[in-house]
């Protein structure tokens, strides 16, 4: 037996208006969600703003406190 392979949600793809904190970090373009936290992420490790003894930290800065609080 195989399993089906898993379809992609379309609420998930549909592109959305970030917000004027958000477009700070990822642009001011309509993108999916999915571009969303893939975007988040590259910035993140482009300003190597993870924590580096536990990488799940995140060690926000102003950018990022905007959004995440």
């Amino acid at each position: 037996m195989t399993k089906a392979a898993k379809k992609p949600n379309p609420a998930l793809m549909k592109p959305l208006q970030p917000s004027n904190d958000l477009a700070a970090v990822v642009g001011s373009s309509p993108l999916p969600r999915t571009e969303v936290v893939s975007k988040v992420w590259d910035y993140i490790k482009a300003k190597n703003l993870q924590n580096p003894e536990n990488k799940r930290e995140i060690l926000a800065d102003e950018k990022l406190q905007a959004i995440f609080g």
